[in-house]
């Protein structure tokens, strides 16, 4: 596999999927790997500095000395980076989506930090979406195996136009420290895993 500055294998796979195999519906995860890998390498090229530099800056805040690894401590950009798949086409679109400039769109200040949101079209209209924290996928993040996670999944159903939803099932769960990946372990009062 090609060295990859910014982005952690270990971190991809163990957050989106066998980066070889693995799929998300129809998305290879190797193609979102591949493409956010130059669409983070090349920003500082493409965009403003205010928006260019972000990949750069997160990288830095993830290795820089004295930085907690227990508090998941993000750098709080508030920006988002949308990956798309149309599985019809093939075709993607990858783009920064950075609130900070559009004054009315602001996340408030715990909430703002980079997410990495994969939005997949299949080819029958399903629409399928996964979100992550990006910093989490990048360099220096750590062990994302290790520690504390949380997790939602949702299926929701939408009128004929596609605009109004009908109905919405969600699921939120976790995963504690010591439960290995992938599974879905019960919680004690330490926050470890019981099963």
């Amino acid at each position: 596999m090609v060295s990859n500055h910014f982005l952690d294998p270990r971190s991809c796979h163990d957050l989106l999927g066998n980066l070889r195999f693995g799929k998300i519906g129809s998305l290879p995860v190797s193609l979102l790997y591949f493409q956010l890998h130059y669409f983070l390498r090349d920003a500082h090229k493409n965009y403003p500095p205010e928006v260019g530099t972000i990949p750069g800056r997160l990288l830095e805040h993830n290795t820089k000395v004295g930085r907690q690894n227990s508090t998941s401590e993000m750098l709080p950009i508030d920006a988002d980076v949308v990956f798309e798949y149309d599985a019809r086409s093939r075709k993607t679109d990858i783009s920064f989506k950075a609130y900070f400039q559009n004054l009315g769109f602001e996340r408030p200040p715990d909430q703002q930090r980079v997410v990495l949101h994969v939005l997949v079209t299949e080819t029958d209209g399903v629409k399928r979406s996964v979100s992550v924290p990006l910093q989490a996928l990048m360099v220096g993040w750590g062990n994302v195996a290790q520690g504390h996670q949380g997790y939602a999944h949702s299926i929701a159903f939408f009128d004929e136009e596609g605009d109004d939803v009908l109905e919405q099932w969600v699921y939120i769960g976790g995963r504690a420290l010591g439960c290995r990946a992938g599974h879905r372990g019960r919680l004690g009062g330490t926050g470890t895993c019981l099963t």
